[in-house]
């Protein structure tokens, strides 16, 4: 009988501190934790090509550890002549290798110049920094894309692989953006093989 409840007392007290070594480091790698980090702008405008028009653009960027949330909002209203562009990137890290990262890209655009209803674009793929500090860094990505044309009264795609680097680096207090992108179709679905127009953000 005293071999039970010493038995017991002994498996009590490995209980109790197994769950005090769960909480220690659950409430230390909550302290390492750090807090994300947030930046977000905004720029408007107006001008005059044969009409008055605007332009706004506002950015929300999101990072925190390993983890990059960027939110694009671009809008050129001129009479005739309409573009709004939504556009939705997410990446990760991967741990054990820094230097590269998954990502998602979704986006919708909308051209009354080309007569653009609502675009939908989506891309998922892998990325590398090539470069990476404080003033500049560079990037190469690759992934596989399609585009729904008409996204409201549509539901053919275009699929293509797409792959492209990208610099960023400031100058100062002005920030600079290169973009060089090379899109392959995979398939061929539009009428008299006429490709998308692509608006760049």
């Amino acid at each position: 009988m005293s071999d039970f409840f010493t038995r017991d007392t002994e498996s009590r007290a490995d209980v109790r501190a197994l769950a005090f070594i769960l909480i220690s480091s659950s409430l230390v790698s909550s302290q390492q934790e750090a807090p994300p980090a947030w930046t977000q702008y905004a720029r408007g405008g107006v001008g005059e090509l044969n009409k008055w028009g605007g332009l706004g653009f506002y950015r929300m960027k999101r990072i925190k550890g390993n983890t990059f949330h960027d939110l694009r909002l671009l809008g050129l209203f001129i009479p005739d002549n309409t573009l709004a562009i939504a556009r939705y990137k997410s990446s990760n890290k991967y741990e054990s290798f820094p230097r590269l990262y998954r990502f998602t890209i979704t986006s919708l655009r909308r051209s009354s110049a080309s007569d653009l209803n609502i675009r939908y674009h989506y891309n998922q793929g892998l990325g590398a920094f090539l470069i990476d500090q404080p003033a500049t860094n560079l990037t190469s990505e690759v992934a596989l894309s399609y585009d729904m044309s008409d996204y409201l009264n549509d539901t053919r795609k275009t699929s293509y692989l797409k792959g492209g680097l990208f610099w960023d680096f400031d100058i100062s207090r002005v920030s600079f953006a290169l973009d060089f992108e090379y899109f392959h179709q995979i398939s061929d679905i539009l009428p008299n093989d006429q490709r998308p127009v692509d608006w760049k953000l």
